[in-house]
């Protein structure tokens, strides 16, 4: 643990790591967004939301879990139809995707899980790499967004800049909205 940790907090690192870790136990930021490069950056940008404003009677963190919702009960449907292993893959990749894009309290790291289901579907078929390599362009731009490490000004100004952060987003939606037809038109393969 010491290793993994010392490049980050050379001083103090085990003490520094357990504080972080027990401190994180009492409950996540309760941010709209939380540097998530998802829809709900895309409507109110990065601001410090309360994710318990109320839209329509019910706070926007209900919303988003009714959102999920109806994509989960697609994707689980739609695999329990016909079952296969890549499937079930595809199924993991659209629910991980999912919930990054439309929960609230999203940081920007919990894109990671979908690159991890999407590289074993880019193995298994050629066409998943241009999806692979443009959605882990977009991560890592969301990760730059929050870290800003190595200080590039040029980078820094441009990915500072709402609008373009916008765009990004819609990309990433768009990439799910493509990913999820596909899904459903048994383009799977």
């Amino acid at each position: 643990m010491w290793i993994l940790y010392f490049p980050f907090h050379p001083l103090n690192t085990l003490f520094w790591a357990t504080e972080f870790y027990f401190l994180s136990l009492r409950g996540e930021i309760s941010y709209l967004v939380c540097n998530a490069f998802n829809f709900w950056a895309l409507i109110f940008g990065f601001e410090q939301r309360s994710a318990n404003l109320i839209y329509l009677g019910q706070s926007l963190t209900v919303w988003s879990f009714i959102i999920l919702g109806v994509f989960l009960i697609a994707i689980l449907f739609r695999l329990w139809q016909k079952p296969t292993r890549k499937r079930l893959i595809w199924a993991a990749l659209l629910s991980s995707f999912a919930a990054f894009l439309f929960l609230t309290k999203m940081h920007e790291r919990y894109l990671y899980t979908s690159l991890i289901f999407l590289a074993i579907l880019a193995g298994l078929n050629k066409k998943m790499i241009y999806y692979f390599v443009l959605l882990s362009l977009i991560h890592q731009i969301n990760l730059y967004h929050f870290w800003w490490s190595p200080k590039i000004y040029f980078l820094i100004m441009l990915f500072s800049n709402l609008a373009v952060i916008r765009i990004i987003i819609f990309l990433n939606i768009l990439i799910f909205a493509k990913l999820f037809v596909n899904y459903f038109k048994d383009e799977i393969t």
